[in-house]
């Protein structure tokens, strides 16, 4: 894949490479833009929210 075709890809891969990372801007038709801040991708399993389904 070119590289200037997949930002997110890009932006993921810098931050695993330097730690350093602001946030990731993301649109999509099938919701609002959202900003992700690098870092959340990247956390640990203790650090995640539970959440129980609701069916």
């Amino acid at each position: 894949m070119i590289s200037k075709m997949d930002p997110m890809g890009r932006a993921i891969a810098e931050y695993h490479k330097t730690g350093k990372a602001a946030r990731l801007r993301v649109f999509s038709p099938m919701f609002e833009e959202d900003e992700i801040p690098l870092q959340t991708l990247f956390r640990t399993c203790q650090s995640m929210l539970w959440v129980e389904s609701i069916t």
